[in-house]
């Protein structure tokens, strides 16, 4: 997971000294090595035909060639993984960094924390999906995907509590 989240590292090295920023230029080169290794990926992907696959005529006559590696993912890979790999790019993995490496000034524990969590947390949420894809109908899913959206966004409107913790911690006391 660490491969994935690039800005965790910067984040949490860039946080702490000085002598960090150093670690970080050292980073980069392997940083535009994976990235070189993406623009691969898309040749291959091209290579491999996908962009003449019928069922993905519509999006290369849109994207053209930008839409080669989504193809080949979608292609090659099962259905889920692509569904995974959107949802992290709006991962806020990034935030919670921040804030733990700026409070704490550790990263080592602080990027294997996060790496132990994602893994844990992929592996809940593959269970849940099994056992959720199993129990409920076609039509209850679709519900099921429209609605809770819509309950998130409802319990994200309800406002904070403070409790007296919160309260002493943030006068300083």
């Amino acid at each position: 997971a660490l491969f994935c989240y690039p800005h965790v590292l910067t984040g949490v090295l860039a946080a702490s000294n000085a002598r960090t920023l150093t670690r970080n230029m050292a980073l980069l080169p392997a940083f535009s090595l994976a990235l070189g290794l993406l623009a691969l990926l898309g040749y291959m992907a091209l290579a491999s035909g996908v962009d003449k696959l019928p069922e993905f005529a519509p999006y290369f006559a849109r994207f053209k060639a930008s839409f080669a590696v989504p193809a080949l993912i979608l292609h090659s890979f099962p259905q889920w993984f692509a569904g995974v790999a959107l949802a992290e790019l709006g991962d806020k993995t990034q935030l919670l960094a921040l804030v733990l490496a700026a409070r704490f000034r550790r990263p080592r524990p602080i990027v294997l924390g996060i790496f132990v969590a994602t893994l844990f947390n992929h592996a809940l949420a593959a269970l849940a999906g099994e056992w959720l894809g199993a129990l409920l109908t076609p039509q209850l899913q679709r519900w099921a995907v429209g609605v809770s959206p819509l309950l998130v966004a409802a319990w994200t409107l309800r406002p904070d509590r403070v409790d007296e913790s919160d309260a002493g911690a943030r006068d300083g006391h």
